[in-house]
């Protein structure tokens, strides 16, 4: 074999070589950080006076987007178990509500290459967790032993008298707030009874949806109770003279006739 057919070989062997390593890279699972903001918001969540140790793990495959997913583990101390359910998933929930931030989520060597796997709450005797957490609007539901659980029913079952009672209140402030602002939507608005001098009210809230004069203290809520100046003056107590004088004053007040 002449030294021209040597070189040929050893150069192809070489591509291989650097090839193979190149692959190799290229497919080699990226490798997890100290990830030390995501440990720092733990400590400082619920879930502080419960943990026993932190850890990360990556998927060694990735997904069809190609990415790989970095799950985090959090190892809690028995205590965590001696709460209710409903309990134990407030407590899931607000610590995951920490993570509002790009910085806090799991980080590897290749960002480009990783995303948020499971959240897992691993305490002596059962594993809480939920996958995928950030591809949620809100956690309104975690799983315990394989077991979904959601906050509604769990609310239902553990809440305290007080924590319903509460609730109820909040449910009727927010009616109570939703129909003062839909009584805002006023038929006229301040500045157009201001420039009318004829109007008999420069309240919005003294007319009814047709933009009717019927004062929101009157004693009546039919509009013809009320004379061309605002005054309460029913029609049923009025001679048909006196109807007839009203209906003049309305006219002449919107520069109908003499």
């Amino acid at each position: 074999m002449n030294k021209k057919m040597y070189t040929i070989i050893a150069s192809v062997v070489l591509i291989v070589i650097l090839f193979t390593i190149g692959f190799y890279i290229k497919m080699k699972p990226p490798t997890i950080d100290k990830n030390e903001e995501m440990t720092s918001v733990l400590k400082s969540s619920d879930l502080a006076s419960y943990i026993d140790k932190i850890s990360y793990n990556i998927s060694e495959k990735p997904d069809e987007d190609k990415k790989y997913a970095v799950d985090v583990i959090v190892k809690v101390n028995d205590d965590f178990d001696k709460m209710n359910l409903y309990e134990r998933y407030n407590i899931f929930k607000s610590s995951l509500e920490e993570f509002n931030t790009e910085k806090d989520l799991p980080d590897c060597n290749d960002d480009s290459k990783c995303e948020f796997g499971d959240f897992i709450v691993q305490s002596p005797a059962s594993k809480h967790t939920t996958a995928n957490p950030f591809l949620h609007i809100g956690i309104d539901s975690y799983i315990v032993d394989g077991k979904e659980y959601f906050s509604n029913e769990l609310f239902d079952k553990f809440a305290s008298k007080q924590e319903k009672k509460d609730l109820e209140k909040d449910i009727e402030k927010d009616t109570d707030n939703t129909t003062v602002d839909n009584k805002q939507n006023y038929y006229y608005t301040k500045e157009q009874l201001e420039a009318d001098p004829y109007a008999p009210s420069k309240d919005p809230a003294d007319y009814n949806e047709n933009g009717e004069f019927v004062p929101k203290d009157g004693p009546s809520d039919n509009p013809a109770d009320y004379n061309s100046d605002g005054e309460y003056d029913p029609v049923s107590d009025m001679t048909q003279e006196e109807i007839k004088a009203e209906l003049e004053d309305m006219l002449r007040s919107k520069g109908i006739g003499k």
